[in-house]
């Protein structure tokens, strides 16, 4: 069964536009993620609504930290997707952030920009 069948309409649609960017090794990981069922906190982004609240959404990106970073332990080709994108990585993050802001509610493109920040600051962190 097609898994992309089961997802919401811009997510759907988003695996459409990573079609027309990546490279075969960045579709592969992300294929592989398609595979897994998605946990509760996904599926809060999935139904935020535009107008929530900046409590709810810093909240949502810091409880989606350990769950993104178990699915890069889990698929460790989802860390870089445009490895072998064929017009180049920056032209592939140009396509994917203008995808994002078009496909997905403002808070939405929030919480992912604040969960793209703790995940960059949680790698610049010593241990």
């Amino acid at each position: 069964m097609d898994k992309t069948a089961e997802l919401p309409d811009p997510d759907r649609s988003f695996v459409t536009v990573l079609g027309t960017v990546l490279g075969p090794g960045g579709m592969e990981a992300y294929a592989d993620l398609l595979h897994q069922e998605p946990q509760p906190v996904a599926l809060e982004l999935n139904e935020l609504p535009a107008d929530a609240d900046e409590l709810t959404r810093q909240s949502l990106a810091e409880r989606l930290v350990p769950y993104v970073q178990g699915l890069r332990a889990r698929h460790p080709g989802l860390s870089d997707l445009a490895s072998d994108a064929p017009r180049g990585r920056q032209h592939t993050a140009r396509t994917i952030g203008k995808a994002i802001s078009d496909l997905y509610n403002p808070a939405q493109v929030d919480v992912m920009k604040r969960l793209d920040g703790l995940l960059l600051s949680d790698v610049d962190t010593p241990r």
